[in-house]
């Protein structure tokens, strides 16, 4: 691609299948073909206080700072925001916002969402593939007018949910949205 000829880059859940050694590399040639008002907007994994790596941590299931579901995943990184930021300053970019996602809540209402629909399956599924918890959210989001318990019942974990963006700015969670700028003193 040609200098500076892209307005827009948007990596999502790609930055953490990059090995680290190869994350400045890649960074460098995103800043060549990033025009100069141009964003880079990343979704990644993140070495930080969610509820997940806590957990992980203390029961002794981390392979480094990697998860088993991280492995599982393919992941290669987790690395902490002061580790990205570094990497950036050194393509010549900037951070110019982010947030912090998956901290607490944002888990605790996937286990509600997900223990339910099982629940519901094992309760009153007929067979082996309704009982599974995905066909149970799969049903719920291709049923036409929900009723009012149910629609209320779907928005509580939504609103819970919004707590983690709203802590995003204090707390290191599992996950981060960046969202980059050229930095004009490098560039």
């Amino acid at each position: 691609m040609e200098n500076n000829s892209v307005d827009c880059i948007l990596l999502a859940d790609v930055f953490e299948h990059i090995y680290e050694k190869d994350l400045p590399k890649m960074m460098r040639e995103l800043t060549r073909v990033l025009r100069r008002n141009g964003r880079i907007i990343i979704f990644t994994s993140e070495y930080g206080y969610g509820i997940d790596l806590l957990l992980n941590k203390l029961l002794f299931q981390m392979k480094g700072r990697l998860t088993p579901a991280d492995i599982e995943c393919g992941h290669v990184n987790r690395l902490t925001l002061e580790e990205k930021r570094i990497i950036f300053a050194q393509a010549g970019l900037k951070i110019s916002d982010y947030y912090d996602y998956s901290i607490l809540f944002q888990q605790l209402t996937d286990f509600i969402k997900d223990s339910s629909a099982k629940i519901i399956g094992f309760l009153f599924a007929k067979n082996k593939i309704e009982k599974s918890g995905q066909f149970i959210k799969d049903k719920f989001k291709t049923h036409k007018e929900p009723s009012p318990i149910i629609r209320a019942l779907l928005y509580i974990p939504t609103l819970i949910s919004y707590l983690d963006i709203r802590l995003g700015k204090f707390i290191r969670g599992s996950s981060v949205f960046l969202l980059l700028e050229k930095n004009d003193n490098k560039t």
